[in-house]
């Protein structure tokens, strides 16, 4: 696993790179990127959503289906985007049952991502509680989509 990383390095032959003669775009300039990124759970969540909610936008009937449509119906064992939600949401009920004054905890973090709360003493469970809200947010953005997008095709 350590030397995947060689490969996707391996994938443009050199005779077709450039990177290399200009200073701040080489592979460093990513990796330094991507540990920066790892650090950031919260950031990531919030780009993938970001994408998603972009693809959900696109005028396609199968994109819609898939991303919007909670009754889809597909071929067995496969997952719409609604189906993996519903059981993340699952996995999530359980683990919060776990977390001693989880609501407050979530308000508090909620109001630090905002910055309406300055930041304090760390949380337990802070990427957990980052997770809730941006499913949360993530949620509300793709049924505003889905409504949105229905309004607009029923109307000439």
């Amino acid at each position: 696993m350590a030397f995947f990383h060689l490969s996707f390095l391996c994938l443009v032959p050199d005779e077709a790179k450039s990177s290399y003669h200009v200073e701040g775009t080489g592979y460093d300039t990513y990796l330094r990127d991507a540990h920066r990124q790892v650090r950031e759970p919260y950031d990531v969540n919030l780009q993938v959503t970001s994408v998603l909610s972009r693809l959900s936008l696109f005028p396609h009937p199968h994109i819609h289906e898939y991303l919007l449509d909670p009754y889809v119906n597909l071929a067995s064992g496969c997952r719409s985007l609604f189906s993996v939600i519903v059981r993340v949401v699952g996995d999530l009920m359980v683990r919060i049952q776990r977390i001693q004054d989880f609501t407050p905890k979530l308000l508090l973090v909620r109001k630090r991502l905002l910055g309406l709360e300055p930041e304090g003493p760390i949380i337990e469970h802070i990427t957990l509680l980052e997770g809730v809200i941006v499913l949360e947010e993530f949620c509300k953005e793709l049924a505003a989509i889905a409504f949105v997008k229905y309004h607009a095709a029923s109307t000439p």
